[in-house]
């Protein structure tokens, strides 16, 4: 099935011709990148231990972006070191420098592209596909991307296919970093369209791992994620709603029958204020476990809807397989074109009861976390950002994190991030 899909594709692009004559006319650009965050943790990720003291800890990250535009070719390179200030000391002699993206670009007629090579991809809200800006490492990913944008259309195709090392005999899989994020083979299909007041999307993903079942090694198992958006706005009101399905089979060969569901309603209408209230509704494993139901949110970002104390990020693990509930409600307010403010409250809770090692049943409710957050923004290249959290827990997290605490969990953080141009120079040739 999937061949026939790529030879699809291929017939098609290769039954375009390039999207204009190219008219000489040539820019490059040379970028620059440099993020420095200090984090002050004391409850950060799982609460605080009784015995325990609070980490301090500086992460930075600078890349340098190259790219290069043309009427026939786009071509991007950003490499990237990321790390901890002491990671690997002053007189380290390795490297950790690293390709975050690297791609070409063309343009084909009547608004189709291809963009083969390492990439971010970026969908919708960011729930499901995400650059993950908010860590310094980010995420991208080796692909080949089909796209095509024409009014207030967009259609998209995208596919992966992921080795370890190159092989001769074989197509068996083992990632050098194995993060449970792996996937051999991914490919996905979405589509957007604006029709004024209402927007709607659709997206179809396909991701694939290989079997851990003894006797099945290098079969491919996939899990697959269909859903889209609904949303309607007027006069600075917007009512939208993100649902997916997730089915398939696990790594481990069991079926997977699973849901999201994220109600919002924004409010924009207020002089220099913005107001998000919604949910996110997730679900958790049933008591029979004859299939796996808790949803898991692909490849997107976390932070930025679960918290920024990020005790929900890696599913289902952080809810012991019990879903999520999570209302919200978020107020950002502009005090002028430099200073902005935001202020997100956040109830956790399960979708489904867990029972205790004993079998009791625990009550859903997880904890309440806020999130105050100040961006001051002295020039269009310097951003200055402070934020300041804090969790107040229940039993049920705490039988969660298997961590007893009685101590206040708070995190706060500041930082600083710089994206300097340094060179820009258009040119023609002869």
């Amino acid at each position: 099935m999937y061949n026939k899909i790529f030879t699809l594709f291929f017939l098609l692009a290769g039954g375009f011709r390039l999207a204009a004559q190219d008219n000489n006319e040539k820019e490059l650009i040379l970028s620059g990148e440099f993020k420095t965050r200090m984090e002050i943790r004391n409850g950060y990720r799982t609460l605080v231990p009784d015995d325990t003291s609070v980490a301090v800890s500086f992460q930075n990250r600078v890349r340098l972006n190259l790219e290069y535009r043309s009427d026939i070719l786009n071509a991007y390179i950003s490499f990237q070191d990321a790390r901890f200030w002491g990671e690997y000391g002053g007189q380290y002699k390795g490297g950790s420098l690293n390709l975050f993206e690297g791609y070409t670009e063309i343009p084909l007629a009547n608004g189709f592209s291809v963009k083969v090579g390492r990439q971010r991809l970026i969908l919708d809200n960011q729930r499901l596909f995400a650059e993950n800006d908010w860590r310094v490492w980010g995420r991208s990913h080796d692909a080949i991307r089909f796209r095509f944008n024409k009014g207030n259309l967009s259609l998209s195709a995208f596919a992966s296919y992921g080795q370890s090392a190159e092989k001769n005999f074989g197509s068996g899989y083992d990632p050098i970093q194995e993060s449970g994020e792996d996937y051999k083979f991914l490919h996905l299909f979405h589509y957007r369209q604006d029709f004024g007041n209402f927007e709607v999307s659709a997206l179809h993903v396909g991701d694939g791992f290989e079997s851990i079942v003894q006797g099945q090694k290098g079969k491919l198992k996939m899990r697959y994620t269909s859903g889209g958006k609904f949303s309607w706005r007027k006069r600075g009101y917007e009512l939208s709603n993100y649902g997916y399905i997730q089915y398939g089979k696990t790594s481990a060969d069991q079926k997977i029958l699973a849901w999201y569901l994220n109600p919002e309603f924004t409010i924009s209408a207020i002089r220099n204020t913005q107001i998000r209230m919604g949910a996110e509704l997730s679900s958790g494993q049933k008591n029979d476990h004859s299939t796996f139901n808790s949803f898991v949110p692909l490849y997107g970002v976390a932070h930025r809807f679960n918290g920024y104390m990020d005790h929900f990020t890696r599913f289902p693990n952080d809810t012991k397989s019990g879903g999520l509930i999570n209302p919200y409600l978020h107020v950002e307010y502009i005090l002028n074109p430099k200073i902005r403010i935001a202020e997100s409250a956040h109830y956790f809770g399960t979708q489904r009861v867990l029972t205790d090692m004993n079998g009791a049943m625990l009550k859903k409710s997880l904890c309440f976390e806020n999130d105050l957050v100040l961006k001051f923004q002295p020039h269009k290249i310097i951003g200055l950002e402070a934020g300041y959290s804090f969790l107040i827990p229940t039993k049920t997290l705490e039988f969660v994190k298997n961590t007893e605490t009685n101590k206040f969990n708070q995190w706060a953080y500041l930082q600083l991030t710089v994206k300097p141009e340094f060179f820009r120079k258009k040119f023609i040739n002869e």
